[in-house]
């Protein structure tokens, strides 16, 4: 079962105002043969209650181009670009921020056997160690326009 990290900002101290492409830059390495991310930005509000801002996913085979998969060799380090739908949304003052990144959404998308077959016809699903990287040269962050 996937397990999502969640990273929190601090309480906002004035309302934020996100208007625009929100972009993810996650350096990740699996130990499976491919695998999906997937990310969720979210507000969490003083009352604790969480809200879906936005979500999106990438796969490593499809890392540099969409529509064209490039083999993935397991262990290494690689980059994926997560861009989420244009968002409008004004985030209260109190709130946080969060994304929650993890290798499961489902059912918002299907899951991933963490092996190179297609998904849709994937029969074998196998456990995946997944490593995302901070800092070093590996500085993974969320991109987000605000006014």
């Amino acid at each position: 079962m996937a397990r999502a990290l969640p990273v929190c900002t601090a309480p906002l101290e004035e309302p934020l105002r996100i208007a625009g492409s929100v972009r993810i830059r996650l350096y990740a390495a699996t130990d499976a043969e491919d695998t999906a991310f997937t990310v969720k930005l979210m507000e969490v509000g003083t009352d604790g209650q969480a809200r879906n801002i936005r979500d999106g996913i990438a796969a490593l085979r499809y890392r540099e181009n969409p529509g064209c998969a490039t083999p993935y060799t397991p262990g290494e380090t690689a980059l994926l670009d997560i861009d989420l739908t244009d968002v409008a949304w004004i985030l209260a003052a109190g709130s946080q921020l969060r994304l929650d990144i993890s290798s499961s959404n489902y059912p918002a998308f299907h899951r991933h056997p963490n092996t190179a077959e297609p998904w849709a016809r994937a029969a074998t699903f196998k456990p995946a160690r997944q490593t995302i990287f901070m800092g070093a040269g590996t500085d993974s962050r969320v991109e987000i326009p605000y006014l």
